[in-house]
C-alpha cells in the first residue's frame, strides 16, 4: 500500500512539474487575446469587428500549423526516451524550415486579407479595415511558428519553464503596448485595431527571438544536438511527421465543426449568439487546463514509450485523465456556480443575461467531456498513434456533434441549449472511443 502510494504521488508531482508552465504557456496566449479584445471594444466597436474579421481570418493558418509542429514534442519526447538525446535537437531542427516555409506563406496570403474578406460578402469598408489588420498580424507568422516550433521542443526535452516565463512576460507588455497604440498615448498615432496588431506582431518576433536565443545558448545544447545537423532520411523522422499531419487535420475537424455550430447559433438570433459566444469564451479559458495537462501526459508518455516501459507509459496516461477529470469537474461546477457574474463580465443587457445563465450551468458538463477527449487524444499521439484518433474525432465531431445540433437546435428547438447538449454528447463520445482506442493499443504485443 505505502509502495503504491509513493507511486502515485511520484506520477502526480512529475505531471504537476510538467503541466503547470505549459498551462501558463497555452493560457497566456489566450489572455493576449482577452486583452486585445477588451481594450479594441471599449475604444471602437467599428474597430473591434476589424479586429475580430482579421484573426477570424488570421486564425486558420496559425492554427493549422501549430497542430502540424505539435510532432516536434513527441518526436523529442520519445528521443529521450530511448536514451537518443541528440536527436531530440534533430526533431527541433527539421522543425525550424518547417515553421520558416509556412512562414513565408502566412506572408504572401497577408497581401490579400482584403480580397479575401470581399469573397466572403463583407462590405468594401469593413474588408479593408479588417484586411489592414490581418496584413499586420500575417507579418507575425514565421515569429509564431518559430515560437511554436522551439516551444514544443523545449516541452519534449522536459524544458518547458522558459516559454512560460516568456508569456508572462509577453502579457506584461501587451497591454500597456495596446493602450499605447490603440488610443495613441503620449503623442502617439491613434491606431484602433491596427494598434492591436501592431502590438501582437511585435511581440510575437520578441518571443520567437527570446526562445531561439534561450535554445541555441542552452547548457545541455551539445547533449542534445541542438547545433547538430539534422538527418532528413524519410523513416528517421516518420512519427514527427506523422503526428504532425494527424495533429492538424484533427484542428482542421474541430474548428470546421465549431464553426458550423457557431453558424447556427447565429440563424437562432443574436441573442443567441451572444449567449454562445459568452459561454464559448468561458469554456476556452478552462480548457487550456486540460490542454496543457495533456501536452504534459503526451510527454510523459513518450519518454516513457521511447523506453519500452509498458506498465510506465499505461500509467501516465490513466493518472493523466484522473487529474483532468477531477480539474475539469472542479471547473465545471465553479462555472455553474458563477453563471450569473460571469455572464455579467461580458454583458449588461437583461434579455442575455437571463439568457446566458440557464446555459452557463447546462455547460459546466462540458469541460469534463471535451477536457477528457483532449487528454486521450494526447496521451494517443504519444503512443505514435495518430490517425486512428483522428478518425475517431472526425466522427463524433462531425458525424455526430454536427447534426446533432442542428436536430436539438432547430428539430426539437431546444435553441441554444441544443448547441450545448450536442457538444456534450459528441464529446462524451468521443471521450469513450479514444479511451477505448488506448485500452486496445496497451493491450497489444
Amino acid at each position: 500500500m505505502r509502495l503504491r502510494r509513493r507511486l502515485v504521488l511520484g506520477h502526480l508531482a512529475d505531471l504537476y512539474r510538467l503541466a503547470l508552465p505549459v498551462v501558463v504557456s497555452r493560457a497566456g496566449v489566450l489572455a493576449m487575446t482577452v486583452a486585445d479584445t477588451i481594450i479594441v471594444g471599449r475604444y471602437s466597436s467599428a474597430e473591434l469587428g476589424y479586429l475580430s474579421l482579421g484573426v477570424a481570418v488570421y486564425l486558420p493558418l496559425l492554427l493549422t500549423v501549430m497542430g502540424l509542429l505539435t510532432g516536434t514534442t513527441v518526436a523529442a519526447a520519445q528521443a529521450m526516451g530511448r536514451g537518443e538525446e541528440a536527436e531530440s535537437g534533430a526533431a527541433w531542427r527539421r522543425a525550424v524550415p518547417v515553421a520558416l516555409a509556412f512562414g513565408g506563406v502566412g506572408l504572401l496570403l497577408g497581401l490579400f486579407g482584403r480580397e479575401v474578406l470581399l469573397l466572403t460578402g463583407q462590405s468594401e469598408d469593413v474588408a479593408a479595415g479588417a484586411g489592414r489588420v490581418f496584413f499586420i498580424l500575417a507579418l507575425g507568422y514565421p515569429a509564431a511558428f518559430l515560437y511554436f516550433a522551439t516551444a514544443f521542443f523545449l516541452e519534449g526535452v522536459r524544458r518547458p519553464r522558459p516559454a512560460a516565463w516568456a508569456i508572462i512576460a509577453a502579457n506584461l507588455v501587451n497591454v500597456p503596448a495596446d493602450l499605447l497604440l490603440v488610443h495613441g498615448l503620449f503623442g502617439l498615432p491613434e491606431l484602433g485595431a491596427e494598434g492591436s496588431a501592431w502590438a501582437t506582431t511585435g511581440i510575437r518576433w520578441a518571443l520567437a527571438a527570446f526562445l531561439l536565443a534561450w535554445a541555441w545558448w542552452m547548457p545541455d545544447r551539445a547533449r542534445l544536438g541542438v547545433r547538430a545537423r539534422a538527418d532528413w532520411a524519410w523513416r528517421r523522422w516518420r512519427v514527427q511527421r506523422m503526428v504532425g499531419f494527424a495533429a492538424a487535420v484533427a484542428i482542421a475537424v474541430e474548428m470546421g465543426a465549431f464553426t458550423a455550430i457557431h453558424l447556427f447559433a447565429g440563424w437562432l438570433g443574436t441573442v443567441p449568439l451572444a449567449v454562445f459566444t459568452i459561454v464559448l469564451n468561458v469554456i476556452s479559458v478552462i480548457f487550456m487546463v486540460a490542454n496543457g495537462v495533456g501536452i504534459a501526459t503526451s510527454v510523459r508518455i513518450g519518454n516513457a514509450w521511447g523506453r519500452g516501459d509498458r506498465r510506465r507509459w499505461i500509467a501516465a496516461c490513466w493518472m493523466g485523465l484522473a487529474v483532468t477529470i477531477c480539474l475539469m469537474a472542479a471547473s465545471g461546477a465553479l462555472m455553474a456556480a458563477l453563471a450569473r457574474p460571469l455572464a455579467a463580465i461580458y454583458s449588461s443587457e437583461a434579455a442575455v443575461l437571463a439568457a446566458a445563465v440557464p446555459v452557463l450551468v447546462l455547460a459546466g458538463l462540458m469541460p469534463l467531456f471535451d477536457g477528457g477527449q483532449t487528454l486521450m487524444l494526447n496521451a494517443l499521439r504519444g503512443c505514435s498513434d495518430a490517425w486512428v484518433p483522428t478518425a475517431l474525432q472526425a466522427f463524433a465531431f462531425i458525424g455526430c456533434m454536427v447534426p446533432l445540433s442542428l436536430l436539438l437546435a432547430f428539430g426539437l428547438e431546444r435553441g441554444v441549449a441544443g448547441l450545448f447538449e450536442a457538444v456534450i454528447l459528441s464529446t462524451a463520445i468521443s471521450l469513450g472511443l479514444l479511451c477505448a482506442r488506448f485500452v486496445m493499443l496497451s493491450r497489444r504485443p
